[in-house]
């Protein structure tokens, strides 16, 4: 018998094996597992990219333009970047008015920082922390997506909500052109509300210990969701109708037991943040009286007090409530339909958090708790959307498709994900609702809730967007739409530019954001909490004698730096560089500067105040527009004045009047007056508290003071009936406290004058 012999087949017999078909079976694997299988997610993903991307560029381009603050971006780049770099976290310099020690924590117990310091090592600068800002906001479209999904069965269902939330205003708008840690509380709570309903127990408990970290204002309307939501573990069969019970879906024993856990931590955690506060200063956060200016109509001298003022004197109340009362009733309006109306039909542990929160906006009388634009809408942002998909379950629940499967028979699983209930608790037309596969009627009702859902959210969005520069109903401090980038802002770039790294500096609150990567950066106070032992004055000079610099740009940031010129005593700075009016001082400096662009302005006949004189078109003047006065027969009448611009700093000025006057006879023409119009500022105390008190500030022209600047007294002796334009020019020097005003009067009742355009052409820097 013949021995069969097995040949191992030649490699070269085998299938070819490329890498390009190691790709294609990789691109494969990809499409099936990831694109086909998770397209949902894979959108959602892209739609927050998308967001990222468009919201951050809007946002370095506003800081770019200079129209960010120092409260709060500021605040939190000096906060980050010492965190990182000064060996001191959480250094600030902005708590010095209220007697402070330079520890934020003293302000706001927000140990959550340390996770944003870490990314903002990596690029720790403004423009870094405005983009971990976008990606904190955006990131709340993955748990919203799980809740979501998780709730009512469907990765659609996930991804809708989840594109809901990118859509919004509570999204869009949120901390706009700033950063608070509040930015964080949606991603943060969602994301517990997520792990909760999916009985993840641990991750919930992590994600809410997370929350509480991040501001000690958040704890209370954490409570009373898990407050609610313990009650919910309660059988109230004997009690509430059924179709009351599907507002607030039962919990297992295990989620009983998570929820007395998470009640206890918040009650601890809440301890430990006033112990803290109280500790490093007399405000108490939230928790004190340092946020009573902002419950004054109410007459509250605490957040605390506020609920009891509200009971116990409705009077107050009420006026309270009234106070900006159209403004209100939009906001809420807005608020509501930002989430689609659905939150109403929502659990009630997720909707009374949103409403106490609500009542503490619109017994506010500051306007930043009742518009968009700001961090407070955070505290209500993960609450809203959280009732919206439960609102979604509470609708859909009698339809929805996704309860066809009946499982053993006994039970149908409940919407809520974390409870089940008997069929026979239901209705026979709801058990006939329940037959395996989708009707068509189902399907036409879901889809008709998700486009409500969306149209309410598109149409909120448009009226209230940042993008299109005009929204409603957004706080009025702020840029929006594209901010564009000056030639003065180029100018004030290479100033900063001279600015030693980790030099003492002493600014106003717009430029305070771009010198902040610093220990000893610090803000002319403007509007803030002051400590009982301080007064103004006081206040400025000890920050003057803590600087080595002083950067000031009246163009840029013009009432802040009125108020410098007028309280800093500059002789001994020496001016080290300046361009186009930004100036950076340096004490003891008495070279030339090193950096010297002259400042010009033009100023055309519709910047002037206008009294017996009429504008109208000109051909002849360079704008198409002229100042004129005809005769008449009143001697030495007031023609114009102006431009009264706080916005010209201070220097030496050649000043070049383009006019035209023709008199009949040879009586004297015109007197040109240059007036020094001097800042008025009054300082008021106001809204004493246990820590301090607040200046109210305010900032004028005094023209009751005002003086002549220099002598000219422009006389023209008789001038043909029929003559050109003149071109008057002289100096003056401006000390830039105050507004500069160009005066002009009628010495000849027979005089006609027409004024075409002033042009200021700066020759020296400020003497």
């Amino acid at each position: 018998m013949a021995a069969q012999l097995t040949q191992t087949p030649s490699p070269l017999a085998q299938p070819a094996y490329s890498a390009r078909s190691a790709s294609a079976s990789g691109w494969r694997w990809v499409i099936r597992n990831v694109i086909t299988r998770r397209r949902y997610l894979l959108l959602v993903a892209i739609g927050v990219i998308i967001e990222i991307v468009v919201l951050s560029f809007y946002q370095i381009q506003a800081n770019a333009g200079y129209k960010t603050f120092a409260g709060d971006l500021g605040t939190y780049n000096q906060v980050l970047y010492t965190t990182d770099f000064s060996g001191s976290p959480f250094h600030t310099t902005i708590g010095i008015p209220s007697g402070l020690s330079g520890q934020f924590l003293a302000i706001h117990f927000s140990p959550f920082l340390v996770i944003p310091a870490a990314a903002y090592a990596f690029d720790p600068n403004v423009g870094g922390l405005l983009i971990i800002r976008t990606v904190a906001l955006a990131l709340g479209a993955f748990p919203a997506y799980g809740l979501a999904s998780a709730r009512l069965r469907s990765e659609r269902w996930g991804a809708l909500f989840a594109f809901g939330y990118l859509l919004s205003p509570l999204t869009i708008t949120a901390d706009w052109n700033s950063f608070d840690p509040e930015v964080f509380l949606p991603l943060v709570i969602l994301s517990a509300f997520y792990f909760f309903t999916t009985r993840r127990h641990y991750a919930f408990l992590a994600a809410w210990v997370l929350a509480l970290a991040v501001i000690e204002a958040i704890a209370p309307l954490l409570l009373i969701f898990a407050v609610l939501a313990l009650l919910g573990t309660v059988d109230w069969k004997k009690y509430v109708p059924s179709f009351l019970r599907r507002l607030a879906p039962s919990a297992t024993p295990a989620q009983r037991r998570v929820l007395i856990a998470a009640i206890v931590v918040a009650f601890l955690w809440i301890g430990f943040a006033v112990a803290v506060l109280y500790s490093l200063s007399p405000l108490g956060g939230v928790f004190g009286d340092s946020y009573s200016r902002r419950f004054s109509v109410l007459g509250a001298t605490s957040i605390p007090q506020v609920f009891t003022r509200i009971v116990f004197h409705p009077a107050a109340a009420y006026t309270a409530l009234t106070f900006a009362g159209n403004q209100k009733i939009e906001y809420i309006l807005l608020l509501v339909g930002s989430t689609g109306l659905l939150p109403i039909f929502g659990d009630r542990r997720y909707l009374l958090p949103a409403i106490a929160w609500m009542g503490l906006a619109l017994f506010s009388n500051s306007n930043g708790f009742y518009t968009f634009g700001t961090q407070y809408q955070c505290y209500a942002t993960p609450f809203l959307f959280a009732g919206a998909v439960g609102g979604a379950v509470a609708i859909m629940r009698p339809w929805s498709p996704q309860q066809a499967t009946l499982g053993s028979g006994r039970f149908v699983p409940d919407a809520s994900v974390g409870s089940a209930r008997p069929t026979n608790a239901l209705p026979r037309r709801w058990r006939a609702a329940l037959a395996p596969g989708p009707s068509r009627t189902r399907m036409l009702e879901g889809a008709a809730v998700g486009a409500i859902f969306l149209v309410l959210i598109v149409t909120s969005s448009a009226l209230t967007s940042p993008l299109n520069g005009e929204p409603v109903d957004l706080v009025e401090w702020n840029a929006y739409g594209i901010v564009p980038i000056t030639n003065h802002d180029h100018f004030l770039d290479q100033v900063i530019a001279w600015l030693p790294a980790h030099a003492s500096v002493l600014t106003t609150t717009k430029l305070f954001p771009h010198v902040s990567n610093r220990a000893a950066a610090y803000l002319l106070p403007y509007g803030e909490l002051f400590g009982q032992s301080y007064n103004y004055t006081a206040v400025v000079d000890r920050l003057v004698n803590l600087s080595q610099f002083i950067l000031v740009d009246i163009v840029a940031d013009q009432l802040p730096a009125q108020l410098l010129y007028h309280f800093v005593n500059l002789t001994a700075f020496g001016l080290f560089a300046g361009a186009d009016g930004a100036y950076l001082f340096e004490r003891g400096w008495n070279g030339p500067p090193v950096l010297w662009e002259p400042f010009s302005k033009t100023v055309d006949p519709g910047e002037m105040n206008s009294f017996d004189s009429t504008q109208g078109p000109d051909p002849q003047s360079p704008s198409g527009a002229v100042l004129y006065h005809a005769p008449d027969n009143q001697s030495g009448a007031r023609l114009w004045s102006g431009p009264n611009d706080p916005a010209i700093p201070p220097g030496v000025y050649r000043v070049t009047l383009i006019w035209k006057i023709q008199d009949a006879r040879a009586d004297p023409g015109t007197r040109l007056r240059t007036l020094e119009i001097p800042t008025q500022v009054s300082l008021v105390k106001t809204l004493f508290t246990r820590a301090g008190f607040h200046y109210s500030i305010t900032v004028g022209p005094d023209h009751a003071n005002s003086t002549q600047l220099n002598p000219a007294l422009i006389t023209i002796a008789h001038v043909p009936s029929q003559t050109a334009k003149i071109t008057t020019t002289f100096n003056v020097t401006w000390p830039g406290d105050g507004y500069l005003s160009f005066a002009a009067a009628t010495l000849s009742p027979n005089v006609s004058v027409w004024f075409y355009q002033l042009t200021l052409d700066e020759i020296a820097p400020p003497p």
